[in-house]
């Protein structure tokens, strides 16, 4: 049964109560038992109830995520620790949604109770959940591919490598990062790289794919297919690059095993056969 209204202690009728009816945030306030002896018209409607039948008596009957018997101690550590949380409140009609509670105490004749301010973040939560649940596809998605996915930053450092960029060459990714990228890369290709790089950091292209060696960590080198792609801001202003490195190794030495023996050799076969593949 609700509480009427004259039962509301005078003080919080005549001192305050007309003041937090009008708040958008939801407020109620409880005793240390967890009865309830004031809420605002905002937090009746958040409980789906018509502010002109009165209140509910007690905290158990619209929080749904503690049992009954437990929810005098949670009152009583809450007014101790005053520290924010979130619950799930349930409605009127059965249906629930989550809370955002931050609370304080208000103390009258002795008396302490336990001041809540409430808001309704069941959207906000179901996005965030959402966002964590794509978040997590897409690590598992990088996490599994053979390819190398990677950013850079402005400078050419790497800022994300995921795993299979040990897998292709040999080298951590956690001693890769924020290392210039062009240290990895084979020497003789480092300047044809580094043109590219320099290209869409100007705007010049908004994307290059090439085909570079990349140095191994045992000495020698991997050959790689790179895509990559310009990041702009919102101000539309270069902060880095980001794309895909694909080991084309074996490719290369198919077609070197396929050549062999034959009238001569094309300029870049001959150059990967004089150095060391692993």
């Amino acid at each position: 049964m609700p509480v009427p209204e004259s039962s509301i202690p005078p003080w919080l009728l005549s001192d305050i109560g007309p003041l937090l009816d009008h708040l958008p945030d939801g407020i109620y306030i409880l005793d240390h038992t967890g009865g309830l002896i004031y809420a605002n018209h905002t937090f009746l409607r958040m409980l789906g109830r018509d502010p002109a039948e009165g209140m509910p008596r007690h905290v158990s009957e619209w929080n749904a995520q503690w049992d009954a018997d437990q929810l005098p101690a949670r009152v009583a550590a809450r007014i101790v620790h005053k520290l924010p949380f979130l619950t799930q409140h349930r409605r009127h009609d059965g249906n629930c949604y989550d809370a955002a509670i931050r609370v304080s105490t208000i103390t009258h004749d002795g008396q302490t109770y336990l001041f809540c301010s409430v808001r309704d973040v069941t959207e906000q939560r179901q996005i965030e959940m959402a966002l964590r649940a794509s978040e997590e596809q897409y690590r598992l998605l990088v996490t599994d591919l053979k390819e190398v996915v990677f950013r850079t930053d402005a400078e050419g450092r790497w800022s994300f490598l995921n795993p299979a960029w040990h897998e292709m060459t040999g080298f951590a990714v956690a001693e890769s990062l924020g290392q210039i990228f062009l240290d990895y890369v084979y020497p003789d290709d480092r300047q044809g790289n580094l043109d590219l790089f320099q290209t869409l950091m100007e705007h010049q292209q908004d994307h290059a794919r090439h085909e570079v060696r990349y140095l191994h960590r045992d000495g020698g080198f991997r050959w790689v297919k790179v895509w990559a792609r310009l990041i702009l801001d919102a101000q539309g202003i270069a902060v880095g690059t980001a794309g895909t490195l694909t080991d084309i190794t074996e490719g290369y030495r198919a077609e070197v095993t396929l050549r062999d023996g034959s009238q001569g050799y094309s300029s870049w076969a001959l150059r990967a056969i004089s150095v060391k593949i692993v």
